[in-house]
């Protein structure tokens, strides 16, 4: 049980120092040694030693940062610190320091070469000193370790919701584009009847249907499938929506959960994770899923922080430090693993059949359309009309959808926030890009419209015609 002077100490040890006009704090790992001292039952500290070892504490804030115990806060955290008042001096707690620097001398003489012992420290890759690790690590605790469950990844919403919301908006869109279609048509028919006084169009009118179907249905296979299962694609959204940049603060969480769980001195700064290669690691593993594969072992980085441990566990039988550094790597590679990217490798699997029929049968129906306004015009200019008409209705449609779907368009809802970020910048790409294939489309058409232009005015001039 922890006492109440005992309390007072974890209080203070705790908070927040302040050094060189920088604030810091102690790092978890010690926090939770010292925790787990005093909840001994053996320990049991009087007022005395509590305003003592506060006093030492206090008096070796320097001796902290230069070995590494203490971590700087960023700008943000500190900045929240003073405003919040946890910045303390020994005399706000009324203690006074008029003994701090006496105290630090006795200790120094008191410990001699155990002092020297315990100031060891060595330079990692990333230039930064840390401390050897003195005390044995509690390897007895890394199978718990291994097989407890990762926060990061527990907090994902499931697959099937996350697909059920995505179908629900190509859904939406699906249907969008087929009002759209059957509006422009009706439109055509009136143009034709009306004010072309085109009798004899309904060839042409059904072709320019048949087509702009066929265009509508091969292009939504293409935005929705093709694309959409390509890794490229994916791993764009997951650069630009900050969900790698998640990945890498959950990677941190749990690698520092391991140090404080097996009671290693260091921080997770020892390993050096930059954020720009937890990216490439992300990116990897996020491919592998797509492609049905398993997950990469990664052995270039799991070599990096085999010799980053070793730099500081030189006390350590080498079994230890490659136990330990298998389990980092492998939660690390279950942090990064995103659950949905095996689950759309799935689908992909089921849907890809039926997706290539599909496309065959548009391409199919597309020749068919393109005879049946070639058979139902007598002259060139007009054939060009209605191959014009066709792609013009269906660059209309994907645009109208697009619109629609800006306007009325439900918002992915997932957890955590970086997942639901991800998913929302992915169904934004598909909406953009069913957008810029409607707008391609209706260029095509103008396109075309000027062909048949151009054989008019030929096919005038060739007839002697006014």
């Amino acid at each position: 049980m922890i006492n109440a002077n005992e309390q007072r100490v974890l209080d203070v040890a705790e908070g927040t120092f302040e050094y060189n006009g920088e604030l810091y704090t102690v790092r978890p790992a010690y926090l939770g040694t010292l925790r787990n001292e005093f909840d001994k039952e053996s320990v049991d500290i009087t007022a005395e030693k509590a305003d003592e070892g506060i006093r030492m504490i206090y008096g070796n804030v320097e001796r902290g940062v230069r070995e590494g115990y203490l971590m700087k806060l960023s700008q943000e955290d500190a900045e929240k610190a003073k405003k919040e008042g946890k910045v303390r001096s020994l005399s706000e707690i009324g203690l006074g320091d008029e003994n701090k620097d006496g105290q630090q001398e006795d200790n120094s003489q008191e410990n001699g070469q155990d002092e020297q012992q315990r100031q060891e420290v060595v330079t990692g890759k990333d230039g930064e000193t840390y401390p050897i690790q003195q005390t044995p690590l509690r390897i007895n605790e890394l199978e718990t370790l291994r097989t407890s469950e990762i926060e990061s990844v527990q907090k994902y919403t499931s697959n099937e919701q996350i697909a059920g919301q995505l179908n629900a908006n190509e859904r939406q869109m699906a249907v969008t584009i087929l009002i759209a279609c059957v509006v422009c048509i009706l439109v055509l028919t009136i143009y034709l009847k009306v004010f072309k006084h085109r009798k004899k169009a309904f060839l042409v009118m059904l072709g320019a249907s048949l087509m702009s179907l066929s265009i509508l249905v091969a292009g939504s296979v293409y935005v929705y499938d093709s694309w959409a299962y390509s890794p490229e694609t994916w791993q764009t959204a997951a650069v630009e929506s900050g969900y790698f940049k998640e990945c890498s603060k959950f990677v941190q969480e749990d690698i520092q959960k391991i140090f404080s769980g097996v009671e290693m001195a260091s921080g997770v700064e020892l390993l050096a994770l930059e954020d720009s290669g937890i990216y490439r690691d992300a990116k990897s593993i996020f491919t592998a899923r797509l492609n049905g594969r398993e997950l990469p072992k990664l052995e270039k980085r799991q070599k990096e922080i085999e010799e980053a441990l070793q730099l500081v566990l030189v006390r350590e039988p080498p079994q230890n430090v490659d136990k330990l550094s298998e389990v980092i790597m492998e939660r690390y590679r279950k942090v990064l693993d995103t659950p949905y990217a095996s689950f759309l490798y799935q689908l992909r699997q089921k849907e890809q059949n039926i997706s290539v029929m599909v496309v065959i049968g548009s391409l199919v129906l597309l020749v068919v359309s393109i005879i049946l306004i070639w058979k139902g015009s007598k002259y060139v200019h007009r054939k060009f009309r209605g191959l014009s008409y066709g792609i013009g209705m269906a660059g209309t449609s994907f645009i109208v959808a697009n619109l629609t779907n800006l306007l009325w368009g439900k918002k992915v809802q997932a957890e955590p926030q970086a997942y639901q970020a991800l998913f929302q910048h992915y169904m934004d790409w598909r909406s953009e890009n069913i957008l810029y294939f409607g707008i391609l489309l209706l260029c095509i058409s103008v396109f075309t419209w000027g062909a048949a232009y151009v054989t008019k005015k030929n096919h005038i001039e060739k007839q002697g015609l006014k």
